[in-house]
């Protein structure tokens, strides 16, 4: 379709693509007539600073192009790259309303490169989605649509170390060993799951901006299934990346191991401390031959100030021979452990481009999926001329057809200036319509239905008690005993029945004997900054002391809550260390507390934890949401990171259950399961004691929670989904 000349065509294409919902085009309309001949771009910069359509889309709609921005249930944002295999972009999964990040592979010249490349892409997506560990992106889905194999995964706020050596330059050796460890910790998962990478190079390994690794791309890896067939990864333009790829992996690529890997980590690490490759200004061919008979020159002449020790690791994990090298990823991780120094923040963060802040404002403003009827990306064209076109002209349809879809296989080199248009660009004075996004709305409703239940039990207790109450005054007129009729009737609740609902509401939970501790923060349990815990079974034990938390208001009148700031000094509550010890959950648990945020501007914000490397309940990576950490005896690393946003000053309830037993670990918020993965994750033991609203045994940095914590609850056992329904339902009467 053409490009669009003014204002009027511009929005007519933005309607039919159906970015918006209908609601925020009518809000739209009106004052679109006052600009139906405005420069297209000039009414673009109006939409993008609003937040309403992204640069992409509108690169996309400038273009004449308004089909496609839509895969299956995902909605594209941004184009994040694009290479041999296929294209990433940044997404809205439009049921969650989140960032998610979408490989889709690219078409192939000829049919067998275009099934191998499918293969190709699948092996990747099955790899990739059995995987569960923090150094490893993670996957969501994987699909197609109408024929177009993508997979969705978790979107990480990064860049590459390419990129972070491409603008700032050599990474020192304690930052470089500290990336090592990180990817040997996430080889080392895969490697355990059957799983080679046989890519792993600088370009594949993530750091977000909290300095954590991920491994990407997993489209070379091979099972350990022994059946020789590899033949998707030997006829390819490369194995692997020939600057990192290991000498067994150029002469028999079906016969490498984990140890492949190893070498790639080695030269991976070599390039980004020394800021040059092995061997530099050589072609293919003798890259490949020095792969296999040349030392590579020593890091010590390079490096400035590595100490000998970490150089004898990196030259052990580049030995010809694989023997010769460290026989797993987890022996590599604890030689690079004694050199590791993390870096905060691990590099100048405004070289992120796309930034979660900058597009969390674009969710939540498209239709219902089961309302978008324009073709999505992939899916037939629909359209057919109703009478038969001359002959010529069918073609020419076709054309101007396909020409309205977005590409999938190149960009628009025209349009690549549009992000580049100044401040000085003046968008339109327009008032913008203002959008309440789905996952709002739904939360709202999921938080006020228990509340309403709870209030229209209480209104028609009362309402029965006044019925009562009226007749049987009516009656003692009857009978000439006016001084006997009853007092009146409070019509409003005071604090002590509110705690009294409460109470008498309280699931069968409460009282079982698998109840390690319950505190719940009201006068008769706080003496001082001492607060008891109220489980039958465990009671007189436990007590919780208060160190610099305030005792405020709670969750509803007549309860209380601890108040946390963070300051210079940080606050938390401790549970008696002579008793912390029995608090080790290592098997079966729960933790179920009901908390208020007021700021969540650092990462790892700590609700509860078990010190350092046991457990702990946290603010993720992903801003504004909490997650649960585990550390099992192995120093294996479990994260499980919710997905629902939780700063928004609203009272909100969290279990964490692990069950080894069933094989998963579970995360609700407000009585719905926010997120589920399969573990048999067991946290390691520790003497460390369990604190509230800070990390214990930090000593470099507080990772201390501002809000407040009403209600916390432990259990030696897991509770059922109809349990911790229960307990949300009953746990706030009044909000």
């Amino acid at each position: 379709m053409a490009a669009p000349v003014n204002g009027r065509e511009f929005f007519s294409l933005l309607e039919k693509s159906q970015l918006l919902d209908q609601e925020v085009i009518n809000k739209l309309r009106p004052q679109m007539q006052k600009h139906q001949t405005t420069e297209p771009k000039r009414l673009a910069t109006t939409l993008i600073k609003n937040q309403l359509i992204s640069e992409y889309q509108a690169r996309q709609i400038l273009a004449g192009k308004y089909k496609g921005f839509y895969l299956a249930r995902y909605k594209l944002l941004e184009l994040l790259g694009a290479g041999g295999m296929g294209r990433v972009y940044l997404a809205e999964q439009i049921s969650m309303e989140r960032l998610v990040a979408i490989k889709l592979i690219s078409g192939q010249k000829g049919k067998k490169r275009q099934d191998m490349a499918l293969a190709r892409f699948q092996r990747e997506a099955k790899a990739v989605a059995t995987l569960r560990h923090p150094n490893i992106i993670q996957a969501f889905d994987y699909a197609d649509e109408h024929g177009m194999p993508y997979f969705v995964m978790e979107y990480v706020e990064g860049i590459d170390i390419a990129r972070i050596v491409h603008r700032f330059g050599p990474i020192p050796w304690q930052q470089a060993a500290e990336y090592g460890r990180q990817a040997a910790e996430g080889l080392e998962h895969a490697h355990r799951a059957g799983l080679v990478h046989r890519d792993i190079k600088p370009g594949n390994l993530l750091v977000d901006s909290s300095g954590q690794i991920k491994v990407l791309d997993l489209g070379l890896v091979s099972a350990f299934d022994e059946k020789g067939d590899d033949s998707l990864t030997v006829d390819q333009d490369q194995l692997g990346t020939v600057d990192y790829i290991a000498p067994e992996q150029a002469l028999d690529s079906r016969s490498v191991d984990a140890r492949a890997d190893i070498y790639g980590l080695g030269a991976t690490l070599y390039a980004i401390m020394a800021g040059r490759i092995l061997f530099p200004d050589k072609s293919t061919a003798q890259k490949l031959l020095m792969h296999q008979t040349t030392e590579p020159e020593p890091l010590a002449h390079l490096v400035n100030g590595i100490p000998a020790e970490l150089a004898v690791v990196i030259h052990k994990m580049l030995a010809k021979k694989p023997e010769q090298r460290f026989q797993s990823a987890q022996e590599v991780a604890h030689a690079l452990k004694p050199f590791a120094e993390p870096k905060s923040p691990p590099y100048e963060l405004n070289a992120i481009k796309y930034r979660r802040a900058t597009y969390e404002g674009f969710l939540g403003k498209c239709p219902d999926p089961s309302r978008i009827t324009v073709p999505t990306l992939g899916s037939p064209e629909a359209e057919k001329p109703t009478n038969a076109p001359p002959q010529g002209a069918s073609q020419m349809a076709g054309k101007l057809r396909k020409n309205s879809m977005i590409s999938t296989t190149a960009s628009d080199p025209a349009l690549d200036d549009f992000s580049s248009l100044g401040d000085d660009y003046t968008q339109l004075a327009m008032d913008m319509p203002s959008i309440i996004n789905r996952k709002k709305k739904r939360k709202r409703r999921k938080k006020i239905r228990p509340e309403l239940l709870q209030m229209i039990a209480v209104v028609g207790s009362l309402l029965g008690l006044l019925l009562a109450a009226w007749l049987g005054s009516n009656a003692l007129r009857a009978t000439g005993n006016e001084d006997q009729r009853p007092l009146p009737i409070q019509t409003q609740l005071s604090p002590v029945s509110l705690e009294a609902v409460w109470r008498e509401s309280l699931p069968r939970a409460f009282s079982d004997a698998d109840l390690l501790v319950h505190y719940t923060f009201d006068e008769s349990t706080i003496s001082g900054d001492q607060v008891a815990n109220q489980a039958k079974a465990t009671a007189g034990q436990y007590p919780l002391k208060l160190i610099g938390p305030t005792v405020v208001p709670g969750r509803y009148p007549g309860k209380k809550s601890i108040q946390f700031q963070q300051s210079v000094t940080p606050q938390h509550a401790e549970i008696s260390s002579a008793e912390t010890d029995l608090l080790q959950l290592n098997d079966r648990f729960t933790i179920s507390l009901w908390f208020k945020v007021d700021t969540f501007d650092k990462l790892w914000q700590t609700l509860i934890c078990k010190g350092n490397g046991s457990w702990r309940i946290q603010r993720t990576q992903e801003t504004r949401c909490v997650g649960l950490h585990l550390t099992t005896p192995e120093m294996a690393i479990c994260y499980l990171d919710g997905h629902t946003i939780v700063d928004d000053m609203h009272w909100h309830h969290l279990v964490a259950v692990n069950s080894p037993q069933m094989t998963s670990i579970k995360l609700y918020l407000d009585g719905a399961l926010d997120i589920e993965i399969p573990s048999v994750f067991r946290p390691q033991p520790t003497t460390s004691q369990v604190w509230l609203g800070e990390m214990s045994e930090v000593t470099n940095e507080s990772r201390g929670f501002k809000g407040w914590i009403d209600e916390v609850a432990i259990w030696k056992r897991d509770l059922d989904p109809g349990e911790v329904k229960r307990l949300f339902t009953s746990g706030n009467p009044v909000q």
